[in-house]
């Protein structure tokens, strides 16, 4: 159980990242080995995520994550759930000289869950997962407008 745990102030996360190409970059952490790269037509090989799909990735497995962490603390039921995400990016910043503070001005998060609890415990679990989601944090102190919507299915 989650309470049973001590729980430091600080957790350091380490990362190494390796060119493979232009585009292409292998990414290690912990036990794991990835790729991040891009599409051909930015001159990448298209054989993984590009940075900003694997940053809006990462923003699906914390709400993941973060809403079984609440529910479990809420002891709210549910039998599973499924996530949809789409995201504007202004990408002057990236193309242009233009200064973009706010490179993802609107996120929309969708989330189907499954469970046969009230809609007034589903907004409270909403609540509670977009206070505690680290990435959601980051993203909305970026200036992104994040609107989320939740169904029980």
């Amino acid at each position: 159980m989650v309470s049973d745990v001590k729980i430091p102030s600080r957790v350091t996360m380490t990362l190494k990242g390796t060119m493979q190409s232009v585009a292409k970059t292998e990414i290690k952490v912990r036990d794991f080995t990835y790729a991040i790269d891009e599409p051909e037509v930015r001159h990448g090989t298209n054989s993984a995520p590009t940075p900003l799909e694997n940053l809006l990735g990462s923003f699906l497995g914390c709400t993941n994550v973060i809403t079984n962490l609440a529910a479990t603390a809420m002891h709210f039921s549910h039998e599973g759930l499924e996530m949809s995400l789409s995201a504007q990016l202004d990408p002057r910043g990236i193309y242009t000289d233009a200064t973009v503070n706010v490179p993802f001005p609107e996120i929309r998060l969708e989330v189907k869950l499954k469970t046969r609890e009230p809609p007034e415990r589903v907004e409270q679990l909403r609540q509670a997962v977009e206070r505690k989601c680290p990435v959601h944090t980051i993203l909305s102190q970026a200036g992104s407008r994040i609107s989320s919507h939740w169904d029980i299915v």
